[in-house]
């Protein structure tokens, strides 16, 4: 059931992002201090989905973030199935909208919610602004593909990472004129954060030396869902990381299938270290610290671009094609032997030799400020 957890106040303009997944708070933490910076003009309100619906890593998230409390919070999600899901979510985010009186909603990335979002500002006839438009893998088999395709087809005003994401909604017949190349958001929290993550001593904290273990993380369901397609991985990581240690903070998604392998083949685990999945600036100390990343996370992936550590994506489709444009970046695939190849060569690239940060336009810590920049002269022209 729905519940308010904020009021209304008068304001010039009012805006309502909408969040739900644990990513979409790192993207939010950018924009909630940049909104701030425009309080004469903005209001900003939040609406949770509780599409991940951990109450404690919330909390710890919001607060490792400084991000202000939701006005709205459906509760956590119970719905059983996807279709389902984005219908409950649908339903109370028009509710919260129609209490809310938002001139815009801001969706958020690639997630169900942010579909849901959409959805419902358009039933409500409410303007909306999508974050991160543009980005296309191409795999119209992947449900982020499928959402960020539809929320591009009603949005009124797209935020796109880069240049590229530009091209594709322009070669869809966007109009140039309501989309804008901001950054990313996830690089602006990561510039924001890396220094008191630096303070924090993760790897130290687990016995490993600074560039001296491997971090993994997979989740998505090509890699995690088949206890075969996971052994192999699991496998050909082992080989590229050589005896390097590999750290691997285990997503729910995919403790289940792992359990499963290591009861088929009982003592084995190599080098592999499990441990709960990390919160927010633990994990990016702990990729500040890394020798190499593997990971199927695009958000990792951009987290790794701006603090130029060396990453193998665990893809055969990526929406971030540039990123691999990085020196820093390799295409690992899911192939378990190309996969191993990519390791190693990530592995060959001096330590001493990376930069502080990578240089990269999408990547330089100003997305939010663009953003709200461009909602203040809306505001302003209105």
């Amino acid at each position: 059931m729905a519940h308010q957890t904020g009021a209304n106040m008068p304001s010039t303009g009012h805006i309502v992002t909408v969040v739900g997944a644990r990513p979409n708070l790192m993207k939010l933490a950018p924009l909630v201090r940049a909104f701030k910076g425009q309080a004469s003009m903005i209001r900003h309100s939040i609406v949770h989905s509780g599409q991940h619906s951990d109450p404690a890593m919330d909390s710890a998230l919001f607060e490792a973030l400084n991000i202000p409390a939701p006005a709205w919070h459906l509760g956590a999600c119970t719905w059983e199935g996807r279709a389902n899901r984005l219908a409950g979510f649908i339903d109370g985010l028009s509710e919260a909208f129609s209490d809310l009186s938002p001139d815009w909603v801001v969706s958020i990335g690639d997630v169900d919610t942010a579909l849901a979002a959409a959805l419902a500002a358009k039933m409500r006839s409410i303007p909306l602004a999508h974050i991160e438009a543009g980005a296309r893998s191409g795999n119209l088999a992947m449900p982020e593909e499928q959402n960020r395709r539809l929320i591009d087809a009603v949005a009124d005003l797209y935020f796109a990472v880069d240049q590229r994401d530009r091209d594709n909604l322009v070669r869809e017949g966007i109009s140039p004129d309501v989309v804008h190349v901001v950054g990313s958001l996830m690089a602006d929290c990561a510039l924001q954060k890396i220094e008191q993550a630096r303070t924090r001593g993760t790897a130290r904290a687990l016995g490993l030396q600074l560039q001296g273990y491997l971090t993994l993380t997979l989740h998505r369901p090509e890699n995690v869902d088949s206890a075969e397609t996971l052994s192999g991985l699991l496998e050909a990581i082992a080989s590229g990381a050589g005896d390097l240690p590999i750290l691997f903070p285990v997503h729910p998604r995919t403790r289940p299938t792992l359990e499963l392998v290591l009861s088929l083949r009982p003592g084995w685990a190599g080098q592999l270290i499990f441990r709960e999945p990390a919160g927010y600036l633990d994990m990016l100390d702990l990729i500040s610290g890394s020798r190499v990343v593997v990971t199927d996370s695009g958000g990792l992936q951009e987290e790794c671009g701006v603090l130029a550590c060396p990453c193998v994506v665990v893809r055969d489709h990526v929406e971030r094609p540039e990123m691999l444009e990085l020196p820093s970046q390799y295409k690992g695939s899911t192939n378990p032997e190309q996969l191993a190849r990519a390791i190693r060569k990530a592995m060959t690239q001096p330590a001493e030799s990376r930069p502080h940060l990578q240089p990269f336009a999408a990547l330089d810590g100003r997305a939010a400020e663009r953003i709200a920049g461009i909602f203040r002269t809306l505001f302003e022209g209105r």
